[in-house]
């Protein structure tokens, strides 16, 4: 999967592709969320969550205290990440102010000095 850092207006936007942290026997797999966010070593202000938020553990928790996003943006529903995912509650931890958006719910964004949402 391809991971994209956009650079836009003096915004960092990370789109996180399908990146997970597992375990792999391949050492290079291993914690590669945390590998990329060292390598990053920048906030980023909006953060296309990974994997559609449903994969994420707590090992992912270094990367998002590098990142610290103010928006983070979940190609998933609400209904489903109650369920399935942890990530809202990750984001939460890192920034109790953070504003989410789900694309059940908010479907086009424009992205310019200030992200707003197309309905």
């Amino acid at each position: 999967s391809v991971i994209i850092l956009l650079e836009i207006a003096n915004k960092n936007i990370l789109l996180g592709g399908d990146l997970i942290s597992i375990e792999s026997l391949d050492e290079r797999a291993n914690n590669l969320p945390n590998k990329i966010a060292k390598q990053i070593n920048k906030r980023i202000e909006l953060l296309k969550v990974t994997h559609h938020g449903v994969k994420e553990r707590k090992s992912i928790l270094p990367a998002l205290e590098t990142y610290k996003p103010q928006i983070a943006v979940i190609t998933n529903g609400t209904d489903y990440l109650d369920r399935k995912s942890n990530i809202v509650e990750l984001l939460k931890t890192i920034n109790p102010e953070i504003k989410l958006y789900y694309t059940d719910k908010h479907l086009v964004f424009n992205i310019s000095e200030e992200v707003t949402l197309i309905r």
